[in-house]
C-alpha cells in the first residue's frame, strides 16, 4: 500500500461518496475506485459497501480508519517538525577558527557576507578552537565551515575541501635590546642559544614554526607558550626571549624588532575548510562561494 492510498481511502471514509472525494482529490472517480479496490485487495478484506455512488464504511472498514487517521496525523505532524527543524538549520552557520587569525578578518568577512546578500534572519554561531578541534569538527559536521593555520593542505587531510584564503610571512621577532635584534636578517640556527617564545602545542601555527625549525635542524629552548600572535608578541617585548611567528599587522604595536629569516622562505597560509556535501544548506553554499571569491585571490 501506499500513503496515496491511505489518503484517498480517509477523504472517501469521510465523504461516503466517490463522486465528491474525487472532487476533493482532484481525480478521476475510475482513479479512486481503483486505488481503493488495490488497498481492498491488498488487506483481503472490504473496507466500504457499495450504495450506488454513495458507500458506507464496513466494520473493518472504520477500525481500520480510526488508525489511519492517527497515523496520517501523526507523519503529518512529523512533516511539520522536521521542515521547522530544517527551516532553523537553514537559518544558521556554525564558524570556528583560530585565535591565531588575525582578529578582526573572519568577523569582517562575515559582516560583508550578510550585506552583500541581506541575509535578515541568518545567523552566524563563532567558536574559537585550535586546527585540529577545528578539522575534526568540520568533519564530523559540528561546524559548517572553519578557518585555521597550516604550512601546506596536506596538513589538513583527505575528507575536506581546504581553500587557501590569505598568505603570511613567517618572520623572527626579538626585544629591541635583543644580541640579534640588529641583524638585517636572521638565520634559524642563531635563535638555538636564546629563550624561545612559541605557540601552544595544539595550535595550528605550532605545526607551522615546528615544521621550520625541524627543516632547519633548529632546537630550541622554549620557555613559555602562547595562544596567538599578540600574545607571544606581548610577552617577547617583555624580554621573555625570540619568537617565530606570522607577520601580522598588530605586531607594530608591540616593542619588537621584526628580522626577515635568511635561511629560506617561510610562509603561514590560512585555510578555509569546509566538508563537501550535497547535503550543505543554501547560506552555507553562499558563504564558501563569497569567501573564495573574496579572498582565494589574495594568496
Amino acid at each position: 500500500m501506499t500513503l496515496l492510498q491511505l489518503s484517498y481511502f480517509c477523504v472517501l471514509a469521510r465523504l461516503l461518496n466517490f463522486h465528491e472525494a474525487a472532487g476533493e482529490l482532484h481525480i478521476s472517480q475510475p482513479t479512486l475506485s481503483i486505488a481503493i479496490a488495490n488497498l481492498e485487495k491488498e488487506l483481503d478484506l472490504h473496507l466500504f459497501e457499495r450504495k450506488g455512488k454513495s458507500v458506507a464504511l464496513t466494520k473493518c472498514g472504520s477500525a481500520y480508519c480510526s488508525r489511519v487517521v492517527k497515523v496520517l496525523e501523526e507523519l503529518d505532524a512529523a512533516n511539520r517538525e522536521v521542515r521547522r527543524v530544517a527551516h532553523e538549520i537553514r537559518g544558521k552557520i556554525g564558524v570556528a577558527y583560530n585565535q591565531s587569525w588575525p582578529s578582526n578578518l573572519v568577523p569582517q568577512q562575515v559582516q560583508a557576507f550578510m550585506q552583500a546578500y541581506r541575509n535578515a534572519g541568518l545567523t552566524f554561531n563563532f567558536s574559537f578552537e585550535n586546527t585540529p578541534q577545528i578539522i575534526a569538527g568540520v568533519r564530523s559536521g559540528i561546524y559548517d565551515v572553519g578557518f585555521c593555520s597550516a604550512m601546506s593542505q596536506d596538513d589538513i587531510g583527505g575528507g575536506l575541501s581546504a581553500v587557501p584564503i590569505l598568505t603570511q610571512e613567517v618572520v623572527v621577532i626579538t626585544p629591541p635590546d635583543h644580541a640579534l635584534a640588529s641583524r638585517a636578517s636572521v638565520s634559524l640556527r642563531e635563535l638555538e642559544p636564546y629563550p624561545f617564545v612559541t605557540y601552544y602545542a595544539e595550535s595550528g601555527m605550532r605545526s607551522v614554526v615546528d615544521g621550520y625549525l625541524r627543516r632547519a635542524s633548529v632546537k630550541t629552548g622554549i620557555v613559555t607558550v602562547a595562544p596567538n600572535e599578540d600574545t607571544v608578541a606581548a610577552l617577547v617585548a617583555s624580554g621573555a626571549g625570540c619568537a617565530l611567528i606570522a607577520k601580522v599587522d598588530s605586531l607594530a604595536d608591540y616593542a619588537v624588532e621584526v628580522l626577515p629569516i635568511a635561511d629560506f622562505e617561510c610562509l603561514r597560509t590560512l585555510y578555509m575548510v569546509y566538508q563537501p556535501s550535497e547535503y550543505l544548506t543554501q547560506p552555507v553554499v553562499r558563504f564558501i562561494n563569497f569567501i573564495k571569491k573574496h579572498w582565494a585571490r589574495q594568496v
